[in-house]
C-alpha cells in the first residue's frame, strides 16, 4: 500500500550580509531609508532603518532585488539566500527509512 506524502515547500528569504555596506551604498549616492523603502516596495521606511541597524536581518525575495538593482550591485553582494523547513530531499530520505 503506498501513502501520499505532504509535501511542504520550504520557506525561502533573503538575510542582509552586511548593513554598514548597505548604508555605505546609500550615502554614497545620497538614498535615504525612505528612498530606498519605497524601491523596495514597502509603505514605510521603519524596516529599512531596523535593517540598517542590524535590527532585523531578513526579508522577502522581491523587496531584497530591487533594493540591490535599485543600489546597482549585484544581488549576492547584499544578500544571502536562506531556505527554512523541509526540502523535498529530505522527505524522499524519510520515505526510504
Amino acid at each position: 500500500m503506498m501513502t501520499t506524502a505532504t509535501l511542504e515547500l520550504p520557506e525561502l528569504w533573503m538575510e542582509l550580509k552586511d548593513p554598514t555596506l548597505m548604508a555605505s551604498l546609500m550615502e554614497a549616492q545620497g538614498k535615504s531609508a525612505r528612498y530606498i523603502a519605497k524601491a523596495a516596495g514597502y509603505k514605510s521606511h521603519t524596516y529599512v532603518q531596523r535593517l540598517l541597524r542590524g535590527q532585523a536581518k531578513n526579508l522577502e525575495p522581491i523587496p531584497a532585488a530591487r533594493i540591490a538593482h535599485d543600489l546597482g550591485v549585484p544581488f549576492n553582494l547584499l544578500f544571502r539566500t536562506r531556505v527554512s523547513g523541509d526540502s523535498a530531499q529530505n522527505v524522499r530520505k524519510e520515505r526510504a527509512a
